[in-house]
C-alpha cells in the first residue's frame, strides 16, 4: 500500500474522499465545458458601468423589507468577521470544549 503506516486510519479515509472529489471535479469540468452558451447582443451593446449608490438607495426606498434584510445581513456578516479571530482563544478559557466544537460554532 502506498500510505505511510504512521498515518492514522481516519486520515487515510480522507485521502480516498479527497481523490474521489478531485475525480468528480475533473469530470464536471469536462462535462460542463461542453455546454455552448449563446451570446446576448443586447448585453454587449449596453454601456458597462458599475452600480451607482444613488440606484441602490432608490431600490432600498422602493422595497423596505429588502432594505431591512440587507442591513441586518450586512451587520451580521461584519460581526461574524470581527468575532471569528476570538474563537481560538475560547479554547484556553473553556477546556471542556474541543476544537471541533469550536469550529462548528464558528
Amino acid at each position: 500500500m502506498f500510505f505511510n503506516r504512521r498515518i492514522p486510519s481516519f486520515m487515510r479515509e480522507a485521502y480516498y474522499y479527497d481523490s474521489l472529489g478531485a475525480v468528480f471535479g475533473i469530470l464536471s469540468v469536462i462535462y460542463f465545458g461542453r455546454i455552448k452558451v449563446q451570446k446576448n447582443d443586447a448585453k454587449q451593446k449596453r454601456k458597462k458601468r458599475g452600480v451607482l449608490p444613488k440606484e441602490i438607495l432608490e431600490v432600498f426606498k422602493k422595497d423596505r423589507p429588502f432594505a431591512l434584510f440587507q442591513t441586518i445581513f450586512s451587520n451580521q456578516g461584519f460581526a461574524n468577521l470581527m468575532i471569528m479571530p476570538l474563537f481560538p482563544n475560547f479554547s484556553n478559557f473553556l477546556p471542556s470544549l474541543s476544537s471541533s466544537t469550536l469550529n462548528h460554532r464558528g
